[in-house]
């Protein structure tokens, strides 16, 4: 099991134990995936009625789960890759560690089947994967790129130009990838690849 952790916003995240990192910015857990994700990838295609997103690092959920509590007035086709889904006492306690009015909702998405399309309500659909990357077949056009797996130094076969140009083959014209993730060399890959950084 791994330990939950309270970061600087009061929400919560896990430090893994596999990947001695914590899910996200101990700074703010939920801060960080409201400011990269939803404001800088969800809001920047408000304008669309039908959205396709792709999440590379279900993890928690969190980002499913704020993306579903704003996208009320789109369509959105989400789906989700994760190679080690946490364990069902894992999701309880960050589900425990949500606002009470979220848990309900948290739970249907972390109760989806893995590998089935399964639509959370009119307007929600949810794919998880539980997938290497790697082997995952991308045969859609996304419209944005949730890029959220673990950082460069510990996961750095997840940022190599391989699995980059894979993000930007699958993207629509007008796509957008966002991720947490500044390093130099990411953006320089990112750059050389065609992504507009």
């Amino acid at each position: 099991m791994n330990n939950i952790v309270t970061t600087n916003d009061g929400s919560s995240t896990f430090f893994s134990n596999n990947f001695e990192e914590t899910y996200h910015s101990t700074h703010g857990a939920r801060s960080e995936s409201q400011h990269v994700f939803i404001h800088h990838g969800l809001h920047y295609l408000s304008y669309k009625s039908r959205i396709k997103i792709f999440e590379l690092g279900f993890g928690t959920g969190l980002n499913t789960l704020l993306t579903l509590q704003e996208a009320s007035s789109q369509e959105i086709d989400y789906h989700s890759v994760e190679k080690y889904p946490l364990k069902f006492n894992d999701y309880s306690s960050f589900k425990s560690a949500l606002q009470y009015n979220e848990q309900s909702l948290y739970e249907t998405i972390i109760s989806a089947k893995w590998n089935t399309s399964t639509k959370i309500n009119s307007y929600f659909n949810l794919t998880k994967y539980h997938v290497c990357i790697q082997k995952f077949n991308m045969n859609s056009n996304y419209d944005i790129i949730y890029f959220d797996a673990f950082s460069p130094r510990k996961q750095p076969e997840l940022w190599e130009p391989f699995i980059l140009n894979k993000m930007y083959d699958c993207l629509n014209k007008e796509g957008t990838l966002v991720t947490y993730c500044a390093k130099g060399q990411v953006k320089r890959d990112l750059a050389s690849i065609g992504f507009q950084v």
